[in-house]
């Protein structure tokens, strides 16, 4: 490995050789633009050619697209030497990554040390100016950030107090699913929480998701939506028609000028929603938890939703059991640490007969173990249904909710739509109709 001195020309070569290593794996084989992106912010890097490329390859990261040198000359205005200038191999990155890190380090320790020094000219007693030394010292590093989870139990009774006496609309900060039933009952999405989604091939997982995260966005949130399975342009589609209620079957058809209008209008509605998908197939949970972390950084992000977990690349998979719970759990971390809720949908056993338990999801043990919330959707009349019936018939549904760490346990009765891809809650649905009628 090359080995570089404390000039300000050897950080911005170190910074260079970064970034190649991760130009040169333009697929991210091995994990390297993943690697530099949780590693790695714009504030670190003191090259400007450098801080453009990084800022560029974020933008494509976050999309899931693999990496275009040519649009890089083009789009950044690279000279295409500079592509040719160096090459690293990706076994060199991480120690390139602590290099720049350690950089950043020395520069802020050394504004920090300049700011100490301004404070002895200025006219401050010896308590005051301890009180600015230890902020300015506070500012220029980490330190604070290894106790900020540490309370003592009398804080922790102190905030449990400070939510308590909320009223019920201050209360609750969580993401609101938009099923009234389930709101009422269950609560919100809670930040930092990990809920598990699951059903059988077929049952509307997908589908409710997407219900779920248009509430959400339609509300205002910022809301990541993974989809390992399905492209971007599909997920568009199926928001398109359930939301502009035209049947999926005819949307896939000539359609009418009066149809073209309402999937224009929708159309227009949900994109000006905070909405974001990714949908390049094949990430390692490490590579959605950089995308969360990115997403979170450049755009804010308030709610994650990952579709399935089934799909996720698993780097161990001699032990699939080990690898699905290092998963799981690598998820909830991500939760808690972005302090949002995370939404990961799972397939059940495709041997279930009767309503699901915990113990029918793929890898049960470590999922029902770790999740916050554990939910399932089943249809009681599925199996005896023919084709016809599964796709044109409104048919009664269930979201089972199996597991609530604060929560509690219970059912909550839907109806599925399936020429629309739409659920909605059964209470609402049966009230309207009663307006409805009352109204004639």
């Amino acid at each position: 490995m090359k080995t570089y001195n404390n000039s300000l020309e050897d950080y911005k070569n170190i910074e260079k050789s970064m970034i190649m290593v991760c130009l040169c794996d333009h697929t991210n084989e091995h994990n390297t633009l993943s690697d530099m992106m949780i590693e790695i912010k714009p504030e670190y890097l003191t090259d400007p050619t450098c801080i453009k490329i990084f800022n560029w390859l974020e933008e494509f990261y976050i999309s899931g697209r693999p990496i275009s040198r040519t649009r890089l000359i083009q789009e950044v205005g690279l000279p295409e030497d500079f592509l040719d200038s160096r090459f690293c191999m990706p076994s060199e990155l991480h120690g390139l990554i602590e290099k720049v890190k350690d950089n950043f380090a020395k520069r802020q320790i050394k504004q920090a040390a300049g700011e100490l020094h301004s404070l002895i000219d200025n006219n401050l007693s010896a308590s005051e100016f301890r009180s600015k030394a230890v902020e300015i010292i506070f500012k220029y590093t980490d330190n604070h950030q290894g106790s900020s989870n540490i309370k003592t139990f009398a804080e922790a009774i102190e905030l449990s107090l400070d939510n308590l006496i909320l009223n019920d609309s201050d209360r609750d900060k969580g993401i609101k699913t938009g099923f009234l039933s389930l709101d009422h009952t269950f609560g919100s999405l809670e930040p930092g929480h990990l809920t598990v989604l699951a059903g059988q091939t077929s049952m509307g997982k997908t589908a409710f998701a997407l219900n779920v995260t248009y509430n959400s966005v339609a509300a205002g949130n910022k809301t990541l939506y993974i989809t390992l399975e399905m492209t971007a342009k599909e997920l568009a589609d199926r928001l398109i028609v359930t939301h502009s209620e035209i049947k999926a079957s005819d949307y896939q058809r000539k359609i009418s000028d009066e149809q073209l209008k309402k999937i224009m209008d929708t159309a227009t509605e949900l994109g000006d929603y905070p909405l974001y998908i990714s949908d390049k197939r094949g990430l390692t949970v490490s590579d959605i938890r950089s995308q969360a972390i990115r997403a979170k950084n450049r755009f804010g992000l308030d709610l994650l939703v990952v579709d399935y977990l089934q799909f996720i690349h698993h780097i161990d998979t001699e032990n699939q059991a080990n690898a699905i719970g290092h998963t799981v759990t690598t998820l909830r971390e991500l939760a808690g640490e972005l302090e949002i809720p995370v939404i990961l949908l799972s397939q059940l056993n495709r041997t279930v007969d009767g309503k699901p338990a915990p113990r029918h999801l793929k890898g049960s043990g470590s999922i029902e173990e770790v999740a916050d919330e554990v939910c399932m959707l089943w249809r009681k009349d599925y199996k005896q249904e023919t084709e016809a019936q599964r796709f044109n018939k409104v048919q009664e549904a269930e979201l089972i909710i199996a597991k609530g760490r604060t929560k509690g346990v219970g059912y909550i009765p839907l109806y599925w739509y399936p020429e629309i891809q739409l659920f909605k809650d059964k209470m609402e649905v049966e009230l309207a109709r009663k307006n409805r009628a009352k109204m004639a």
